[in-house]
């Protein structure tokens, strides 16, 4: 059961630095196809009930900077038709960037720089989440650390906070059941909900901590703030191994492990 709380979370951060190095590798050699993606998120974005009015751009600029942008892929029947193109656009957005190039083919010189500068900035920004970098331009996914980071995100969001939420609801969960173990207070009874939440919150800190130092790592390009996560979380573990009876955490949070 440990085991898989471990293999569980690097699986998927390897699969995610594996997913993001194939979509940079896509938008590397799909460069136009790739800012068509990036212009249509951003419209369905926009038309989501929790964009505030006014806060983008409007149909007529994204129909405009697509005309304007974006003809080559749409009319070429190769890259519009690919598996690609459909995967990534498709739906409302895949109408909405075809009948573009008719409703809005033909724009005035005003509109079409309102048009630019209210767009470019904006694909220009997704597009820099996955361009490859270098020196004080790095990308944020280049810097050292961030597969360190994505490994902690992962764990604390599919192991640590269904714990949380586990010892919240349950007193405790699978990992609790399946070794048998409960928790009680110093007078014997049940510890409450409460208490093991609290108790929870207190064990899974340190890979709060080490996410947080992994993102200060990232932000400034070292893997001294990596480390020093990494013995945050050692120091928590290390605490357990001399204290096999009654724990840290325990300690802290008033509870004895029992047998069930």
């Amino acid at each position: 059961m440990v085991a898989c709380c471990l293999v569980f979370p690097l699986f998927v951060s390897v699969a995610m630095m594996f997913g993001l190095s194939l979509m940079r590798d896509w938008r590397q050699k799909n460069p136009e196809l790739m800012q068509l993606t990036d212009v249509m998120n951003t419209w369905k974005a926009a038309h989501t009930v929790w964009m505030p009015k006014g806060k983008h751009p409007t149909d007529e600029q994204f129909g405009i900077y697509i005309a304007a942008n974006c003809r080559g892929v749409i009319t070429s029947e190769s890259v519009w038709s690919s598996t690609l193109a459909r995967t990534f656009i498709a739906g409302e957005a895949r109408k909405f960037a075809e009948t573009s190039l008719v409703k809005y083919g033909s724009p005035t010189t005003k509109q079409l720089a309102e048009a630019e500068a209210a767009l470019k900035p904006i694909v220009k920004q997704q597009a820099a989440v996955l361009a490859p970098g270098n020196g004080d331009q790095m990308n944020v996914l280049d810097r050292p650390g961030m597969s360190t980071v994505m490994f902690w995100a992962t764990f604390l969001i599919y192991v640590g906070l269904p714990a949380i939420v586990a010892a919240l609801l349950f007193r405790g969960g699978l990992v609790l059941l399946a070794t048998g173990v409960t928790y009680v207070r110093k007078d014997g009874r049940r510890a409450s909900r409460l208490r093991l939440f609290w108790r929870s919150l207190v064990c899974w800190s340190p890979v709060v901590g080490a996410l947080v130092l992994g993102g200060i790592a990232v932000e400034n390009k070292s893997m001294l703030f990596i480390v020093l996560g990494a013995l945050l979380v050692l120091a928590l573990a290390a605490s357990s191994l001399l204290l096999p009876q009654r724990g840290l955490q325990d300690r802290l949070a008033g509870t004895w492990p029992v047998p069930r």
